[in-house]
Formats: structure tokens, C-alpha cells, sequence
């Protein structure tokens, strides 16, 4: 049966004018790493929203890459890929660039606190950094995957094909979770289309950071999204989840561009637990709306699956709806990736 709660609280998406809002960002904290120019353009929609308490880093190989203010940058020199197998301190002869970031993280990350890492797999920077970045207890991956049916069931891989299923296989063996994003239809080709998967990535995490600022009045909370997403997990291997962001004008709509990407391959179908938040502004879109979504989605969905969801409202802004999803699938899809 699908267990939907039946607590959806009524939310400010966007809080920054409520009072004491820095201490209460403090006290929720997350670390976002942005890896090449994927996350940099993720770092920069972020940004704008104006979050406390978290601490923003950016991995580049061009270090004159422009990030916003407030970002700190380290310029990833030497080759990064295969160095999260290496344990320390017997890392003699990795690259100084490694180092620099394994004492930022020391000395600025917040201990216990959830650190998202954002990349594209089709740049290189983004398959050799990210294994080594999201290498943490509490690390979330939300990263753009080219080809993701094949990464996840290879079958007759080319090369490159292969090096992206390799540097995804070590990205998920280092990493407890793993949000894949990809569109196979159409492909992603050109630069704007490049920015609107950064837009994507981006969208997920920050509707995900809104609902978990404000300490004890969180409308969601760091350990159940944490345990939520995690469970059930074997050793040595990830939590993999496929996962979406559609704007459109309404929730149905905006659900429906969802579940179309997400039944790619079957996801949706055979998935085992549903993460859902759709946001939007207060008045455009009523809870009878949401319900009726819910309704129309859980009618395709396995008796057992469990589904998570979360209703935000945000002031001001654009009009419109977006809905976020992620779908995980209990066993094995390849090697050490729990899909």
C-alpha cells in the first residue's frame, strides 16, 4: 500500500524576511560543492536565493572561472579521477589541488551536516572531481548523467561510454547517495540546454534546502529526508535514485513532464519509494490539485512503493508550479550500484 503522510504544512518557501532568520539558518547548515561549469551555473542559481548557513565551494580547472561572491574556488590542477580510492594520510603524490581540498574541508565544512554535490558526467572535470568531493558520510550527489539507461544496465558501451560507466560506478561506491538527472529525449546538446539541466539540479536542491531551513520549525528535517533517502542501503553500495524537476502551469502538468521522464526504462514503475515536493506560489495551485496528482500518480505505482511528500508555498516570484521527483528501485541493477 502507499503510504502518503498526511501532514502537508503550509510552508513560506522563501523565508529570508522572517526575523532571526540567520541564527535559524545556522542552525540547520549545509556545505555545496559546484564541480566545473555545471556547478558553477548551479552555484549561481542557488545563490540567488539567498540561503544562510551555508557554506559554497567551487571546483574549476580554470582558475579564472568566474563565481559569484561568496563562493570559494579551488582550481582543480592535475587529475583528480581515482583519487577517492586513495586513503589518507598515505596519499603521498596526489595532486597539491586534492590536498587544498581536503583541508578546506576540514577546516570549513559543517561536521554532521548534509554536503550536496553538483556535476555534469559529460565534463570531464565532473567525472573525475565529484567521486572525490561527494566522498563523505553525508554527501548527496545530484548529478547529470549522459546515458543514464546504459551507465546503469551497460551493455555494449563504447569508450567513452565506458569511461562515464567506470568514474559512475567509483562515483556511487564512494558516495551514500546518488540523485541521477537525465532527459534521453531529446538529447542534451548546446549550452542552453547545458544550463537548463544546471537549472534542474539546482531547483532540487534548493526547494529541498527551503523546506529544511528554520531549525525546530523546519517543515522537513535533516535525518528523515537523510533516512528516507539512504534506507535500505547494503555495504559498499549507494542509494541510487533517478530524479526530475518540471516547471509548467499547473501541478498536473508539471507532473505529467515528471513521470514521463522518470518512466524511462521503467523507473517509475517498478520504483519502491517516491520523493516528491512541488512548489509554487501560494494561490496558484490548492491542495485538491496536489491530491488529485497524487491520485493520478499512485494508480501506476506497486502496492508496497512508499512515497514521501512535501507541499511548499513561496512568496512573490513567477507564477507557476514545479514539481521535484526522485524514484528508487530496490536491487541490483550493475556491479556496486544499488539502483
Amino acid at each position: 500500500m502507499v503510504m502518503i503522510p498526511e501532514r502537508i504544512r503550509r510552508k513560506q518557501l522563501d523565508n529570508r524576511d522572517d526575523e532571526g532568520n540567520k541564527e535559524k539558518g545556522w542552525e540547520f547548515g549545509a556545505n555545496i560543492i559546484g564541480v566545473g561549469d555545471n556547478g558553477r551555473e548551479a552555484l549561481h542559481c542557488l545563490l540567488r536565493e539567498g540561503f544562510e548557513g551555508v557554506r559554497w565551494l567551487g571546483l574549476h580547472r580554470n582558475p579564472q572561472a568566474r563565481y559569484p561572491i561568496g563562493v570559494d574556488v579551488i582550481a582543480t590542477y592535475g587529475s583528480w579521477a581515482g583519487i577517492e580510492h586513495v586513503v589518507l594520510p598515505f596519499g603521498g603524490g596526489m595532486p597539491k589541488s586534492v590536498l587544498q581540498f581536503y583541508r578546506y574541508r576540514k577546516r570549513f565544512f559543517r561536521t554532521g551536516k548534509p554536503s550536496f554535490v553538483l556535476a555534469d558526467f559529460s565534463e570531464s572535470v565532473g567525472r573525475d572531481a565529484a567521486p572525490v568531493a561527494a566522498a563523505d558520510s553525508h554527501a548527496i550527489a545530484v548529478v547529470a548523467i549522459p546515458s543514464l539507461e546504459k551507465i546503469i544496465a551497460p551493455n555494449a558501451l563504447d569508450f567513452v561510454e565506458a569511461r562515464l560507466y567506470w568514474r559512475f560506478q567509483s562515483l556511487c561506491q564512494h558516495t551514500g547517495v546518488v540523485i541521477a538527472m537525465d532527459d534521453d529525449v531529446p538529447p542534451r546538446i548546446g549550452e542552453a540546454s547545458s544550463k537548463a539541466m544546471a537549472k534542474r539540479q539546482s531547483d532540487f536542491v534548493g526547494d529541498l534546502l527551503h523546506a529544511m531551513q528554520g531549525g525546530a520549525n523546519a517543515a522537513l528535517h535533516w535525518q528523515e529526508v537523510e533516512k528516507f533517502f539512504s534506507e535500505p542501503r547494503r555495504w559498499g553500495q549507494c542509494s541510487l535514485w533517478r530524479a526530475w524537476s518540471s516547471e509548467a502551469a499547473d501541478v498536473r502538468s508539471a507532473m505529467a513532464d515528471a513521470r514521463r521522464v522518470l518512466s524511462h526504462g521503467g523507473a517509475l514503475k517498478a520504483a519502491k519509494r517516491v520523493f516528491i515536493m512541488i512548489a509554487g506560489k501560494e494561490g496558484e495551485f490548492s491542495l485538491m490539485e496536489v491530491q488529485d496528482a497524487m491520485d493520478a500518480l499512485t494508480a501506476t505505482l506497486g502496492e508496497e512503493a512508499a512515497v514521501m511528500l512535501h507541499v511548499n508555498y513561496k512568496r512573490g516570484g513567477d507564477g507557476g508550479v514545479r514539481v521535484n521527483m526522485a524514484v528508487h528501485k530496490e536491487g541490483k541493477e550493475s556491479g556496486k550500484v544499488e539502483y
